[in-house]
């Protein structure tokens, strides 16, 4: 009996499906027959990091006469933004709207994201972070209600630019509109204070202490970002603490935790203090932590 459309569907949305398993797949689909199933072949294509293939599908639409709704592209843009192309996100963002296509939560999501991830350059990401907010305070305007994960990429892309004052600002927004902030919105924000110049330590811990209280348990990532503040900031005192908090609450410290703090001891001049954290380390106190160049 042969495979359903369904079960031959089926690879495109799977995270861990390579490029090869996916042209297999797209090839035995034959050709894409909704808009949903292109959806899902540009959201594939993202994942193995294709935009030329992303472009090719809105190409392929076009010949098909296929009508591309909102979800095709939000898929679309995101996908381009995880093929490291957010300049073409934006130009099909921006394409989509000159076309006066219905927009939801999820196409600004993509484009506030994509603005974040223009920030490989301190110039990159002022002007990424300047469209974003633009984006962002065009929602409520046209119809469209932000959500966490709109409110997550822009904390994020503030984050790129340093610009802590007003991503943990955001926090507090979100609060007010109801919609309580996540690991993700945290992990953003304490991650902005140790971009910030001069990297702003105290708040981030001050964020990471305060997790609990917003009803979140700290998982490795959550200290390691604040460990990077401190790092940034050569708080070495402050990373210590955080370290020995992390063993007494038996959240595992892995490479990046014990770098950062390696890094805050030399920054802040306590080489005694790095080199016997390293020799801890080579001694195999965190399990499964080995050094690296980086430690050396």
């Amino acid at each position: 009996m042969p495979p359903t459309r369904g079960a031959l569907l089926h690879p495109l949305m799977q995270s861990d499906t390579g490029e090869p398993a996916l042209v297999s797949a797209l090839r035995a689909l034959g050709p894409l027959q909704s808009c949903r199933e292109y959806s899902m072949a540009a959201s594939a294509w993202g994942r193995v990091g294709n935009g030329a293939q992303v472009l090719a599908l809105l190409e392929q639409m076009e010949s098909a006469a296929v009508p591309r709704d909102a979800w095709f592209y939000a898929a679309a843009i995101g996908a381009l933004t995880d093929s490291a192309e957010p300049e073409q996100a934006l130009l099909l963002f921006e394409q989509m709207d000159g076309e006066g296509a219905s927009m939801n939560e999820f196409v600004y999501c993509s484009a506030i994201r994509a603005c974040g991830a223009l920030g490989w350059s301190s110039a990159g990401a002022e002007r990424g972070v300047e469209r974003a907010l633009v984006l962002f305070r065009s929602m409520r305007p046209n119809g469209v209600t932000p959500n966490a994960v709109a409110y997550n990429a822009l904390i994020t892309a503030l984050g790129a630019a340093g610009r802590a004052a007003e991503a943990v600002a955001l926090l507090d927004e979100m609060g007010a509109a109801g919609i309580a902030p996540d690991l993700v919105s945290l992990h953003a924000a304490i991650g902005a204070c140790g971009r910030s110049v001069p990297a702003r330590c105290d708040e981030a811990v001050e964020l990471l202490c305060g997790m609990r209280g917003r009803g979140l348990t700290p998982v490795t990532r959550s200290y390691n970002a604040a460990l990077s503040a401190c790092a940034a900031g050569g708080r070495w005192r402050e990373a210590e603490a955080l370290l020995a908090e992390m063993a007494a609450e038996r959240v595992p410290a892995d490479l990046i935790s014990v770098n950062c703090a390696l890094s805050a001891a030399a920054k802040g001049g306590k080489w005694p203090h790095a080199l016997s954290l390293l020799a801890q380390v080579e001694a195999g106190r965190y399990a499964g932590v080995r050094p690296d160049v980086a430690s050396y």
